[in-house]
Order: C-alpha cells, then sequence, then structure tokens
C-alpha cells in the first residue's frame, strides 16, 4: 500500500566552486571536503538563495497550514564537501537559522577516472547513463547507487520528522538530477532529461511524491 511523502522536500546545488570556475570534475571526498570550495560569485548566490529559500517555505506553510512555522519547521542537510558546506552556511547564516546537519549520502556522484579532469567529461558519461542505470564506465559511481542513497535519506527523513516539515537538501548537481527522478516516480537514465538544477536556484519537489 503506497503513502505519500509526509513532509516537504526543497533541492539546493551549491553556488558556483572553484572546480566550476576552473572547469574541473571534482567529486572524491580527497579533494571535495578540504578544497575547491565557493567562488565569490558562489557565495553571492548563496546569500540569493536565502531570500528564495525563506519565500519557498512561506508558501508551504501557508498552503499546507502546518501546525508549526519557519523557521522551527525548517532543516538543512548538507553534504560534506567544503562547496556545500559553505553554501549551507552562508544561507543560513542569512536566514538567523542553525538547524543543520552533514549527511554523506549527499555527497557528489563519484566520476571515478575523470577526477581533477576537465568537466567536458560528463558529457560522456551522461551518455552512458542514458543507456544503463547500473553502468560504471569510467570507473563511475552507477545512478542507481546514487538514486539509492540520496532517497534512502528521504525516506528516513520523513520517518523520523513529523507531519509538515520542510527540508532543505543541500548537494551537488548529478546527485540532486538523479534523485528528482526518484522523486518523480520515472527511471534515473532520464536524469538528463529533466531541467536542469543551476547553482543556489533552490527547487521544490512534488508533494504528491508516493512510498
Amino acid at each position: 500500500m503506497s503513502a505519500a511523502l509526509k513532509n516537504r522536500y526543497i533541492l539546493l546545488r551549491h553556488g558556483q566552486s572553484i572546480a566550476n570556475v576552473q572547469d574541473l570534475i571534482v567529486s572524491n571526498p580527497e579533494n571535495g571536503i578540504p578544497d575547491y570550495g565557493l567562488s565569490e560569485k558562489g557565495k553571492r548566490e548563496a546569500e540569493q538563495a536565502a531570500t528564495l529559500i525563506a519565500a519557498l517555505v512561506q508558501d508551504v506553510n501557508t498552503n499546507t497550514q502546518a501546525p508549526s512555522h519557519y523557521p522551527h519547521n525548517v532543516s538543512f542537510v548538507t553534504s560534506d564537501f567544503l562547496r556545500t558546506k559553505e553554501t549551507t552556511d552562508i544561507v543560513t547564516s542569512k536566514m538567523s537559522y542553525a538547524d543543520v546537519s552533514v549527511d554523506i549520502r549527499l555527497r557528489e556522484r563519484q566520476f571515478g577516472d575523470f577526477e581533477l579532469q576537465s568537466s567536458e567529461n560528463y558529457a560522456r558519461v551522461w551518455e552512458q547513463d542514458a543507456h544503463s542505470p547500473q553502468h560504471t564506465q569510467f570507473n563511475v559511481e552507477c545512478i542507481a547507487h546514487v538514486r539509492d542513497r540520496a532517497s534512502s535519506l528521504v525516506l528516513e527523513l520523513d520517518r523520523k520528522y513529523p507531519s509538515g516539515h520542510v527540508f532543505v537538501l543541500v548537494s551537488h548537481g548529478d546527485t540532486l538530477q538523479i534523485l528528482q527522478t526518484w522523486f518523480a516516480n520515472i527511471d534515473p537514465t532520464q536524469h538528463r532529461q529533466l531541467d536542469h538544477l543551476e547553482t543556489c536556484k533552490p527547487r521544490l519537489m512534488d508533494a504528491r511524491k508516493t512510498i
């Protein structure tokens, strides 16, 4: 028997990072946790994102008549990479809110052989993604695993928190793009067909997702 998620989820890709500026793929925690934080533009994007998120949360609380109101029904969960943590720090500072936790299930997708290589190589991986959710060509993390780990976090949060909570999941382009397929109940091989998540542009997921 299926049931709808009882809480709401906002996906937030980190702000522009030093890796984005340098046109590099940084997906290994050994590189992404200590280094490759936000660029100056990325920091400004994070400041602007705070306003957008506050507006989304207000809309959710108004439309659902949530019993508790901002900021008490809002939590941020972030990847442990430097660029996502810096994004979260800036956003929550602007919102004067500090309910933040770190979860490695929101880490960037591992891009294997293309670590610290040109971002042009993303297209080579995505071409294979369209054919199989299990492929690990170039030693990349398969999209089925990315989707499973990220969605397991959502399910865990939905079990733990009372109805009407809002979660802001701060993560990375591919991880969030793939997670969107779970919310949309479509095959993960279609992740590149969904609207691209721009840096620091929050996106509220459909409330009708069933589990």
